[in-house]
Order: C-alpha cells, then structure tokens, then sequence
C-alpha cells in the first residue's frame, strides 16, 4: 500500500520509481495498492499505470482490495 493521498505533483522519475516498485512487488507475487487523489489519478491513468495498478480513494479501500487479493490467493485465483 502506497499512500500518494497528498501529493500534488508528481514527474517522471517518481514514475519510473512506482514502476519499478510494481515489478518487484508482481515479481514477487504480491499487490500494489495507490491510495491516490484526482491529481494521482488523473496521471497514473494518462501514463498507463491505472490499467495494473490498483488506485483507490483511502486506506479503508486499499485495505479492502488487499483483503480481496490475499482471499483469491488462499484460493488460487490471484491474477
């Protein structure tokens, strides 16, 4: 879980980091979570990142989608 909730700017290098950060975390079978903001959207959606990376409102909401994703691994069905 990434809480990105109060930035307000981000570049290209910090996208490049989130990338990477992506590809360790699936590498190793896991999920990332974005706790974002409509600036954070907004930019990870334009790049592309909003198409495999799990962007939500708040904490409640990523903590959820973890859940989720912990449960289908129990059952094998994590993507």
């Amino acid at each position: 879980m990434l809480d990105l909730s109060q930035i307000s700017y981000i570049n290209s290098g910090f996208i490049g980091y989130v990338s990477e950060l992506y590809a360790t975390i699936d590498g190793n079978e896991g999920k990332l979570v974005i706790i974002g903001n409509p600036v954070i959207d907004d930019t990870f959606d334009l790049v592309g990142m909003g198409d495999f990376v799990s962007i939500v409102a708040d904490q409640k909401s990523a903590l959820e989608v973890l859940g989720q994703f912990v449960k289908a691994r129990e059952y094998g069905f994590a993507d």
